[in-house]
């Protein structure tokens, strides 16, 4: 299980180049699951947006998510699945000994579930969720057909509801539930 901070997400530099070592993973019969942070970008598009009620509030490094928050989550999560999908495609087209090293990608809302963290401390986080349960058996049958898993901040519960689940927490409970040899977290320095 990889988790690229979000930080790199907008570091052409830093991306391009883990996006292509991954694939040469997956190429090689290793089995990523691949987590992209978005919290540098979604608090970004909060600033620009430079209303009041769309400041970035934190409680014990746990985002507030309010309605409009989470529009901002869903439309980031997009941008980033875009880059992800995009980045790891390159060479597709290629053939002959140059080619590239695209390969598949899949994602989507049925790889966990989430439930609400709810009200801590006096706190009501809105639309801030947690992983309920991950579901390996999905998981593992895209794995072993070869394509990468792509897991994104965006978790549903069983009444459709959406949440947004920290990352890295959807990195740990996702290779913990996977018997995963390996958790990487790769952040710039």
């Amino acid at each position: 299980v990889i988790h690229v901070a979000s930080e790199v997400l907008d570091q052409k530099h830093l991306f391009d180049p883990i996006m292509e070592e991954v694939a040469v993973l997956a190429l090689l019969g290793v089995r990523p699951v691949l987590l992209v942070g978005v919290k540098q970008q979604v608090d970004a598009s909060l600033r620009d947006r430079g209303l009041d009620e769309l400041k970035p509030k934190y409680h014990h490094g746990i985002r507030e998510t309010s309605e409009a928050t989470m529009r901002v989550v869903q439309e980031v999560s997009g941008f980033m699945r875009a880059r992800v999908e995009g980045a790891l495609s390159r060479g597709r087209a290629r053939s002959g000994p140059v080619g590239g090293v695209g390969v598949d990608v899949v994602g989507g809302n049925f790889f966990y579930t989430a439930q609400p963290v709810g009200v801590r401390d006096g706190i009501d986080f809105g639309y801030t969720g947690e992983v309920r349960s991950v579901d390996t058996a999905k998981i593992n049958k895209h794995l072993n057909n070869g394509e990468i898993v792509l897991m994104t901040a965006l978790g549903y519960s069983a009444s459709g509801t959406i949440f947004n689940v920290k990352t890295e927490q959807i990195a740990a409970s996702a290779a913990s539930a996977l018997g995963a040899s390996k958790l990487i977290y790769l952040t710039p320095q």
